[in-house]
């Protein structure tokens, strides 16, 4: 797990007692500054970790780097610091799935080239990787999306980078879809050959009960006692005979993925 300031419960919590919340705050400024005028990133982590006291000690490998993942990764952690700092147990439903979602965008090596963008794909995309949500599907739903709200409001208002100004109408759609579709994703099969790329995702119609695949309808089918997708939702699954067999429902906000 990476050794942060905020992870004050975990085992690095004895070598971080002694770092007042001051020094701390201080690392973390210096950290963003050098950011901001374009220093090297991983020396950047190897001085944040040594001033938070999180230096492994001499007879580790000198190039060992931070266990960050990367500059997304970096901020979420400051966000999760801060925001525990200021109200503790407040990340607690939400802190995992940011650090998903950092691990997720860790490719992004610039803070202010993450995009509304971001966020809907990884908001999308869990009912693909449905175990990121816990087996209680929409309030796990539900707690992503609060963090990804939680954590884009703070970005504007901590770096100024316009996040939530561009994310909110998408959120407020979510809100409304991701629980819905991702209860359904937890109760269809996975079989293996389906191809799980947008552009093989095809969108409900006629009341969410068929979708049109190469220029024929098919009705879809799902399992006993599992909700039909809505109109506008987008699928990922196959055809078999006559059916479209889903394996995975999508918000209607994906289709800005494709």
């Amino acid at each position: 797990m990476t050794r942060t300031p905020s992870d004050v419960s975990s085992s690095d919590a004895d070598r971080t007692a002694g770092a007042r919340p001051a020094d701390a705050r201080r690392a973390l400024e210096e950290f963003d500054r050098g950011r901001a005028e374009g220093r090297d990133l991983e020396g950047l982590f190897k001085d944040l970790e040594r001033d938070l006291g999180l230096d492994s000690g001499d007879d580790e490998d000198p190039g060992h780097a931070p266990d960050f993942p990367g500059v997304v990764g970096a901020m979420v952690e400051e966000f999760v610091w801060e925001s525990e700092r200021e109200r503790p147990g407040s990340t607690a439903a939400f802190a995992g799935h940011l650090r998903a979602f950092a691990e997720s965008k860790r490719d992004i090596g610039v803070f202010e080239e993450l995009a509304a963008y971001d966020l809907v794909d990884f908001a999308a995309r869990v009912t693909i990787q449905r175990d990121l949500l816990g087996d209680d599907t929409e309030r796990g739903a539900d707690a992503m999306l609060e963090g990804l709200r939680a954590f884009a409001v703070w970005a504007d208002e901590a770096h100024d980078l316009g996040l939530w100004a561009t994310f909110e109408r998408a959120h407020a759609g979510l809100l409304r879809s991701l629980p819905r579709v991702a209860s359904i994703s937890r109760r269809l099969q996975r079989p293996v050959d389906v191809d799980w790329s947008p552009e093989h995702w095809v969108q409900t119609h006629a009341d969410g009960r068929f979708v049109t695949v190469g220029g024929e309808s098919y009705e879809i089918e799902v399992p006993r006692g599992v909700d039909h997708p809505n109109d506008e939702d987008w699928i990922v699954g196959r055809v078999r005979g006559r059916v479209f067999v889903p394996a995975a429902v999508l918000p209607p906000e994906a289709g800005r993925l494709r």
